[in-house]
């Protein structure tokens, strides 16, 4: 990559491959993506995707290249380092993570962790990190009422 001058981009064409990967149901190539991406972010001494990184490395644990052990210290890792950039979308996105896997058995851990941040937002309510965490938050505190596919809860619920 270094040849071409993309290796301060490294970091960034990672964090899109293990998505990508993710998204297509290959946790463990997600999971070197994501490794490899957060090696060009230590070799660089930071980057704006390092909260990004940590969160898809989490993902790709829980789908299967590793232990649920595992997925919450890396995605409570990528939620450390959002707060230190305090860089708050890569913050929800983490929280979002946690509280998805907090779902069952946490569900106040994760109304606890994921409600602040969301809250912090001021704009953007129709993004779909934003409307996510809408959503989320309805289901872990009222797991039992009937929703439409957007999170809204029907009316007699």
């Amino acid at each position: 990559m270094d040849s071409y001058g993309l290796e301060v981009a490294q970091h960034i064409l990672l964090a899109l491959q293990a998505d990508a990967q993710l998204a297509i149901s290959k946790p463990g190539a997600a999971l070197a993506s994501a490794t490899a991406g957060l090696k060009a972010v230590e070799k660089a001494g930071g980057a704006p995707l390092e909260a990004e990184l940590h969160r898809l490395k989490g993902e790709a644990l829980l789908a299967g290249a590793g232990t649920v052990s595992e997925a919450e210290t890396a995605i409570e890792q990528g939620i450390d380092v959002a707060r230190r950039q305090n860089a708050k979308s890569w913050e929800l996105r983490g929280a979002i993570s946690l509280a998805r896997l907090h779902r069952q058995g946490r569900r106040e851990d994760a109304v606890a962790r994921l409600a602040p941040i969301r809250a912090w937002f001021t704009e953007g309510f129709d993004t779909a990190d934003l409307q996510a965490a809408r959503t989320l938050l309805a289901d872990l505190e009222n797991p039992a009422a009937p929703r439409t596919r957007c999170g809204a809860v029907l009316k007699g619920s």
